[in-house]
């Protein structure tokens, strides 16, 4: 499955303590929800710890947030009757992976009635795990400056990707130290850049400069050994020794697609394990059009190129010879016209839908703010500046019961569901979005046939339909173990709800799902259907 920028759905992970008393009535007439947070390990109350609520349903508002008080206190009121998902942050914290059975956590998912006081919740956060050690040259002498980067894999809709999860530079001392890590398992790259290097060899001399470097020391990002990093765990002396090694220089040509020089256009060289993050500033290409990058060692890297109104960007291996004719051609950036039309209930407003084209390949590059639409009252929308290339159509949000039913490119229905598209002026794309989309909905019980809150219940597509990102639907159960789906594309599914917390659409992997293939309860969905589930959890066999 390709990478890509992965824009949209994030998962809630996080405990919490519902109280089994009655409820009593709020004051007002809208619902409200109070409680407080503490430090998990430690027990002592967190203040100034943002409690966010974002509305499920239609009736639920959008997103209110409150904040904890000096005892770490909040209180959150005027919420309209509706199911909201609840989400706590704090710089330094992350939010625990917990389990469904864990009679010790509620539901982060809550249900709330008119005049309803949803009090005593006590939600609990965890210190992250920390990362720390030295970093020193051939000589063991400390390197400052060292740029550290943490990553690990991690799933979105767009698939398996590679996921910066913190970086810093060693100190003067060549310390360095990568806090607030979640559970898990990570690869950790140093990556130090002489600045000697860049102004080409010493006269006389072979030019030399430090690879980047993987723990626990090799070049090689397939050798890479992984950390585990347990809750709030601190692992020390993860160290480095960077020796140095033959750099090259890497030199060409931009050009644009008409021939023009591509003078002004900005150069970038990124290792392609990086998530995004450098360490090398670009370049500016002349008024020749040439470009030359120097101390580049060994590696794979992304090379891109951007200049107002073009971007492009191609994968250059680089090995122990220099690289002198390295050509880049710029592809233009076109607008992109694009419809809405809706099927069904003609009363389903398109006026403020939001589509994304997602690039299905890593080298198409959105410039900032391309390929993002948001539709008029007709139904008319425009994609700014799209280059050529593959891409997904993703909706952000459709009202409950739609769903997206047919993409169509100059007329021509698209059998994948993608908008390939070459670049051409005058492009256009049409989506059709049906009112009658399928319902899924049902309860998550134990042995005991009590229900389970705070737990992820997973719609995967059967078959060829795996491939498709927008069939995915995911819930979490609320407080009394329930769940629901609107807006299901007809078709066959199987569903799916872990004992323990998977991370979140690591489902996509069908290395991952193939071990749970059988366990899933299968079921049929069609226009306007409305499916009854009885589900029981499903034993992890092992952790993603």
């Amino acid at each position: 499955m390709s990478r890509s920028l992965c824009i949209l759905v994030g998962l809630l992970s996080t405990g919490l303590i519902f109280a089994q008393a009655p409820a009593p009535k709020a004051p007002a007439a809208d619902a409200a929800i109070a409680g407080m947070v503490i430090n998990s390990r430690s027990g002592e109350p967190l203040k100034r710890v943002q409690v966010t609520l974002t509305g499920l349903t239609g009736t639920a508002d959008a997103a209110v947030t409150g904040m904890t008080d000096s005892s770490g206190k909040f209180r959150i009121g005027n919420l309209p009757p509706g199911t909201y998902r609840v989400e706590v942050s704090r710089n330094g914290f992350i939010r625990p992976h917990m389990r469904a059975e864990d009679s010790q956590h509620g539901p982060a998912t809550l249900t709330l009635q008119p005049q309803q006081l949803l009090g005593d919740l006590v939600y609990r956060l965890t210190p992250g795990g920390v990362i720390s050690g030295t970093v020193v040259d051939e000589d063991n002498t400390p390197i400052s400056d060292v740029r550290m980067q943490c990553v690990h894999y991690s799933y979105s809709r767009a698939g398996r990707q590679i996921e910066s999860c913190g970086f810093t530079t060693t100190d003067d001392r060549g310390q360095y130290r990568i806090a607030s890590l979640s559970p898990g398992r990570y690869f950790l790259r140093a990556s130090y850049i002489d600045p000697i290097s860049l102004v080409g060899p010493v006269r006389g001399g072979v030019p030399e400069g430090y690879p980047s470097v993987f723990y626990p020391g090799v070049r090689d990002a397939s050798q890479a050994g992984e950390i585990d990093i347990g809750e709030s765990e601190e692992k020390s002396g993860i160290d480095f020794k960077m020796a140095p090694a033959r750099a090259v220089h890497v030199q060409g040509q931009v050009r644009t697609a008409d021939g023009r020089l591509g003078a002004g256009a900005l150069i970038t060289l990124t290792p392609r394990l990086s998530a995004g993050f450098s360490g090398r500033s670009p370049i500016q290409v002349g008024g020749d059009g040439g470009f030359r990058f120097e101390g580049v060692t060994a590696g794979s890297y992304m090379l891109s190129a951007s200049l107002t109104g073009l971007r492009t960007a191609q994968v250059l291996d680089v090995g122990e010879a220099d690289l002198d004719n390295v050509h880049i051609l710029l592809s233009p950036r076109v607008d992109v016209r694009g419809h809405i039309r809706v099927e069904g209930d003609k009363k389903l407003a398109t006026d403020g839908l939001i589509v994304f084209l997602l690039p299905a390949d890593e080298s198409t590059l959105m410039p900032p703010g391309g390929g993002i639409g948001k539709a008029d009252a007709n139904g008319n929308i425009n994609f700014r500046g799209v280059p050529a290339g593959d891409y997904q159509v993703i909706f952000d949000k459709l009202p409950e019961d739609a769903y997206l039913k047919a993409v169509e490119v100059g007329n021509r229905p698209s059998e994948d569901m993608m908008f390939h598209f070459h670049g051409a002026a005058g492009a256009t794309i049409e989506m059709v979005v049906s009112s009658a989309g399928g319902r899924v909905e049902g309860s998550l019980t134990d042995d005991q046939k009590q229900p389970i809150s705070n737990t992820t219940v997973v719609l995967v597509p059967e078959g060829s339909r795996r491939s498709r990102t927008d069939l995915y639907r995911v819930a979490e159960t609320d407080q009394y173990g329930r769940f629901s789906m609107r807006g299901v594309v007809p078709g066959d599914y199987k569903l799916f709800a872990w004992s323990e917390e998977m991370e979140a659409w690591s489902w996509m992997d069908p290395g991952i799902l193939s071990q749970y293939e059988n366990q899933g309860k299968s079921l049929s969905v069609t226009e306007n259907s409305r499916n009854s589930v009885e589900l029981q959890t499903i034993p992890v066999r092992g952790l993603p």
